[in-house]
C-alpha cells in the first residue's frame, strides 16, 4: 500500500492487528488507538495520516507502551481494593 493510500481507519486496523491486546476487546482497542492517533495528530498539527503510516511501527511501539501502563495501572488499582482493609 503506497502512504498516499492511508486513512485513519486503515491506520487504526494495521495498529490493532499488530498491537498484542488478548486481554482488551477488539471495540475498546479500537477506540483507544483510534483516540491515541487522533492525539498525536492534533498535538503535532498533522492533517494527514499518511504521514503517521511512514512511521507506523514506531507509533505501534508507543501505543503498546500506553496499553502496558494502563494494564499496570488496573492491576494496582485492583491490588489496592483487595488489600486494603
Amino acid at each position: 500500500m503506497g502512504h498516499d493510500e492511508w486513512t485513519a481507519e486503515i491506520l487504526v486496523g494495521w495498529l490493532d492487528r499488530h498491537i498484542n491486546h488478548q486481554d482488551i476487546p477488539l471495540g475498546e482497542s479500537a477506540v483507544f488507538i483510534h483516540n491515541a492517533v487522533r492525539g498525536i495528530m492534533t498535538k503535532f498539527g498533522i492533517a494527514d495520516v499518511s504521514i503517521l503510516s511512514l512511521d507506523r511501527y514506531r507509533l505501534r511501539d508507543e501505543i503498546e507502551i500506553k496499553i502496558q501502563q494502563h494494564r499496570m495501572a488496573e492491576r494496582r488499582k485492583c491490588f489496592s481494593a483487595i488489600s486494603s482493609p
